[in-house]
């Protein structure tokens, strides 16, 4: 598996006026995680890498500066000075890490020298790719492709039948197809000594993105360029027009070295030269000039290779993570006091919103996943939720009235939820959903801890589905299998569902998700093995039952009401994403292939 990478959290800060107006300072990077080593430094602010250590204008008011190693400063400004006592206003900016790892898939191409002189190391390259495709691939899931090149056609560089770049195979994950074709590479000319190297693996970043070079989505790309002769480059074809950079193959001079730089990095291409120890030295600069890349001695075996590739794998990834600083101020006629919230990870853990002081409040969350937690049994006032979305959940500490007891919270008439509805002597404590349909309303998932009660937008589960909940759930599909059933694990909540199980499970029922199934090797066909438990996101597993089965296939994904969802069913079944049905459908149909 590829390298864990660090994460970083949103932070929040909430504070009375009279103390936003002083400045306030902390470190962004106390709860940011790195399993690694430590917090990294802060990479960018506000989406530029300038601003690190600058004083930048928040979203809505004041002003932050964020240091390189995560130390900030928040300065109100005075843009709080109007808010009224219990009016909130929120401001913040986000800050990015940048953490270099390896790869869990990668395509690599193996991009062959077929000039005369290289006639005695081309057995070397196909004794070798067996061992390599085998050491690369046990921990990562690697596929090969091949490609060749010779050089220009003609007098002084080459002969009739030479070509500057070709696509032989490309990527696959048939290693008997890619040993075939090594096997099957027939020799050249290529008259002088430099070949087309460079004007080889530019043709090959060009192509990169069509499906000729055959390159996975989200794979790491490696070309590995295997020669024992120097490279011809721009001026050496003086003869023929300037190399504009397209991928048509004409009477063009060669590239500069500046334009094959310029292609690799557009293609997000990392070469590994491996070359003979004559030109070692020359393609040691080169990896120099390009800015990317490794250079390996070519020898009888492939260990040195791999080596090579996987350190290529190490330094060639990068991803960087985002998170956001954001400050709550709230208006004063005497501080607001709020009730704390339940000792539950539930609702201490990031973006939690309590919302559960007396005063009148709007509550605001970010973009993914808000926990908004208000008392019903304390006095909350009225609030509102400016922004409660389908991966947002609304906690609170006594169960909601469910008149029918269909699991279904729907809000009154003047489309806002009564918190009180349920107590004794009732009361007049509210919160509106900005978003949410009020005539469905919310849905209740059960308790996180007892009596801390978890609920969510009621739309979002399909209609009829029979939905996983907190805790240890079983689900059970009719024992005929005359109905479809369509069993729901909304993962996209990021809360772990349980230990939970699906008895009867039959063809012509459903699994459906609001994330996709971990398919590592992307066949489409999920395997669940001998103990039939699926490993949903964020903890949830599910031990799925039903006679034979052993796998789910994937029939495509669905959205609905910008919600997405990943559909599953027995292998080779009739039904699939059409048999889903919604409260909000489709609009236009957005159904995307698997």
């Amino acid at each position: 598996m590829a390298e864990t990478p660090p994460n970083a959290n949103d932070d929040f800060i909430s504070l009375p006026k009279s103390e936003a107006a002083g400045d306030i300072d902390g470190n962004v990077r106390g709860n940011d995680t790195n399993p690694s080593g430590p917090a990294l430094p802060v990479h960018s602010v506000g989406g530029s890498t300038t601003n690190v250590g600058e004083v930048v204008a928040g979203s809505d008011g004041g002003t932050f500066k964020i240091n390189q190693d995560g130390s900030f400063d928040f300065d109100a400004a005075g843009a709080f000075d109007d808010l009224a006592a219990g009016e909130t206003r929120t401001t913040s900016i986000t800050y990015a890490v940048k953490f270099t790892g390896a790869a869990d898939v990668v395509d690599v191409v193996l991009l062959q020298d077929l000039s005369g002189s290289f006639g005695d190391d081309l057995p070397n390259v196909r004794s070798q790719f067996s061992g390599l495709h085998d050491s690369l691939n046990e921990v990562r899931d690697v596929q090969f492709g091949v490609a060749s090149f010779v050089d220009k056609p003609f007098s002084p560089f080459g002969g009739s039948g030479d070509y500057v770049y070709e696509t032989e195979l490309a990527v696959t994950g048939d290693k008997a197809a890619v040993q075939a074709e090594l096997d099957s590479l027939v020799l050249r000319w290529g008259n002088d000594e430099p070949e087309s190297q460079l004007e080889g693996l530019l043709q090959l970043a060009l192509r990169a993105n069509t499906g000729e070079v055959g390159f996975r989505d989200g794979a790491q790309r490696i070309v590995v360029l295997t020669t024992d002769a120097t490279y011809h480059d721009a001026g050496d074809y003086a003869g023929g027009d300037p190399n504009n950079g397209d991928a048509v193959i004409d009477d063009e001079d060669y590239p500069t070295i500046a334009l094959l730089k310029a292609a690799l990095e557009a293609a997000d291409i990392t070469p590994v030269f491996s070359v003979t120890s004559n030109v070692l030295a020359l393609y040691q600069d080169l990896v120099e000039q390009l800015g990317r890349g490794v250079v390996v001695q070519l020898s009888s075996n492939s260990s040195n290779l791999s080596a090579a590739i996987t350190d290529a794998l190490t330094t060639g990834v990068e991803t960087i993570d985002t998170a956001t600083l954001t400050v709550t101020v709230t208006g004063e006629g005497g501080v607001i006091v709020e009730p704390p919230p339940p000792d539950c990870p539930i609702v201490i853990r990031p973006n939690t919103i309590n919302g559960s002081a007396a005063a009148d409040q709007v509550l605001a969350g970010i973009d993914g996943p808000n926990t908004f937690y208000v008392s019903a049994t304390d006095d909350t006032g009225q609030d509102t939720i400016a922004n409660f979305g389908s991966s947002d959940i609304f906690v609170t500490n006594a169960k909601l009235f469910d008149g029918n007891n269909d699991g279904f919270v729907s809000f009154g008439s003047n489309g806002v939820l009564n918190m009180d509805s349920s107590l004794p002597g009732g009361g007049d404590d509210t919160v509106a959903f900005t978003g949410v349909d009020a005539g469905v309303g919310l849905r209740y998932l059960g308790q996180s801890c007892v009596g801390v009660h978890v609920y969510a937008e009621g739309t979002v589960r399909p209609v009829g589905a029979k939905e996983s909940l907190l805790g240890d759930s079983s689900l059970t599909g009719d024992a005929a299998d005359a109905v479809k059933d369509v069993f729901f694990f909304d993962t996209a909540l990021r809360l772990d569902l349980g230990n939970d199980k699906i008895d009867g499970f039959g063809t012509g029922d459903l699994l459906v998700t609001t994330t996709k199934i971990s398919d590592s090797n992307n066949d489409g066909v999920i395997d669940f093995g001998s103990d039939k438990t699926l490993n949903l996101a964020y903890g949830t597993d599910v031990e799925v039952n039903g006679k034979g089965l052993t796998k789910l296939e994937f029939d495509g994904a669905v959205i609905s009401d910008g919600v997405e969802y990943f559909v599953y069913s027995r292998v080779g079944s009739a039904v699939g994403v059409a048999d889903v049905s919604f409260t909000v459908p489709p609009v236009g149909g957005e159904l995307l292939v698997a």
